[in-house]
């Protein structure tokens, strides 16, 4: 039988444990999605599987925000039509991100968007605009770091 001191040292790791689980769980903000996300998401990003798609993760803390950029380029003669759609929401405090068209093979880059969001109102948006430039990737700067994902040719 156990004693009473193996009992309360068993009762503490349980509670420690808890306690732990529940400091280091993450915490989705979910909220009705409205008719008008509905649209804009099935008009702009269709009803199949991308033809190409491309992850990249990185450390963050647990649910400090949330990231996603697509990009595409077609090109017409002699300028590119650059396609780019972008989300970021930050979960637990304001941040300030930028948003740019680099090169990384001639350091060239062009700011498409910038700007502050606040907690559980993030950013999205979609830019296209034709240019001579040549690009070959989006960064998104924000307060963690970067995310950089290639621009795919369509």
């Amino acid at each position: 039988m156990l004693n009473k001191k193996t009992i309360l040292l068993i009762i503490l790791i349980l509670l420690a444990g808890v306690v732990y689980a529940g400091i280091r769980t993450p915490k989705t903000p979910w909220y009705e999605v409205e008719e008008w996300e509905i649209e804009v998401c099935s008009k702009w990003a269709g009803h199949s599987v991308p033809e190409n798609a491309e992850t990249t993760t990185g450390y963050y803390a647990y649910g400090t925000s949330s990231l996603t950029i697509q990009a595409f380029k077609t090109n017409f003669g002699n300028s590119t039509l650059y396609e780019i759609y972008y989300y970021i929401e930050p979960y637990e405090e304001t941040q300030e991100y930028t948003l740019e068209l680099i090169n990384e093979k001639t350091q060239n880059h062009k700011k498409i968007s910038s700007g502050t969001i606040g907690v559980h109102a993030g950013a999205a948006d979609y830019y296209s605009e034709y240019l001579t430039d040549e690009f070959n990737k989006v960064r998104l700067v924000h307060k963690h770091g970067e995310l950089k994902v290639p621009i795919v040719q369509r």
